[in-house]
């Protein structure tokens, strides 16, 4: 049989009806003239690998992303923004092999208005 997604449980963390308009898809129908802004404003998406590639940990260790991520966030921080922070997890990526000489490269997807430090 095939997995249709009304056989789905319904997830917690659902996200709201989307509706179509020529400018793209909002959450709901919105008086553009009064909206604040659109939902997706101000939000980031970090993933500790490309769309279909392994995401790596250790059991003794955890995650080479996670690990990296804090390191760089709690030395740049200070003087860097968020999106330069992420560049410069992407750019040790690239070029550290993992402790098992596996490349992977952190994706990430950015709506931020402002610049986050």
């Amino acid at each position: 049989p095939s997995l249709r997604s009304d056989n789905l449980p319904e997830s917690r963390h659902q996200l709201p009806p989307t509706h179509h308009s020529d400018q793209g898809p909002t959450s709901s129908p919105v008086d553009t003239r009064s909206a604040r802004g659109a939902d997706t404003s101000d939000m980031c998406f970090v993933h500790s690998s490309s769309y279909g590639y392994k995401a790596y940990r250790t059991t003794t260790r955890g995650s080479p992303f996670i690990t990296v991520f804090t390191q760089k966030v709690i030395e740049l921080a200070r003087h860097k923004e968020f999106r330069d922070i992420i560049q410069k997890i992407q750019n040790h990526f690239n070029k550290e092999p993992l402790s098992n000489n596996k490349m992977t490269l952190p994706d990430f997807s950015v709506q931020l208005m402002n610049k986050w430090f």
